[in-house]
């Protein structure tokens, strides 16, 4: 979480951004429905996921990008971590930061042929992932309590 967000959390404040040219890629896995339909055991839907995810998270972490949420298969990044203010923030920096985040894109479509190549499962044969991205102006912040 950017650190001026989990201040203001701390200090029970509301901490609502609008950030300007921020590079956001929506990925989901395409496929994956017939393998979680099909598959015996739950827990090896739990165990691709984490598989996958994780190794997203490295490349987040590699790339200097911010997760900002999974769910399901859905998994959402952002290219402002917080790191620089955002009224510091050029130009040369949104794009660097897109390129890092076309750079996750790219690998991430690799380590999900590689995952399906690995395991040779009839289910995850169709195993692919989407992916979109989108540079513009954004307001976010954090809903609720918890």
């Amino acid at each position: 979480m950017p650190e001026h967000a989990l201040a203001g959390i701390k200090n029970d404040q509301k901490v609502i951004d609008v950030l300007q040219d921020i590079t956001i890629l929506y990925a989901q896995l395409s496929g994956f429905e017939d393998y979680y339909k099909n598959v015996k055991k739950p827990q090896e839907v739990m165990g691709l996921l984490n598989r996958l995810f994780s190794k997203f998270d490295i490349l987040c972490e590699q790339y200097q990008v911010y997760k900002v949420h999974t769910i399901g298969d859905i998994y959402v990044i952002m290219s402002y971590t917080g790191k620089v203010a955002k009224e510091k923030r050029t130009v040369d920096d949104a794009v660097v930061e897109a390129y890092n985040i076309l750079q996750v894109g790219l690998q991430m479509v690799e380590i999900v042929a590689e995952e399906r190549k690995k395991l040779k499962d009839p289910l995850l044969r169709h195993l692919d992932i989407k992916i979109g991205i989108n540079t513009g102006r954004i307001v976010g912040g954090i809903s609720g309590t918890k």
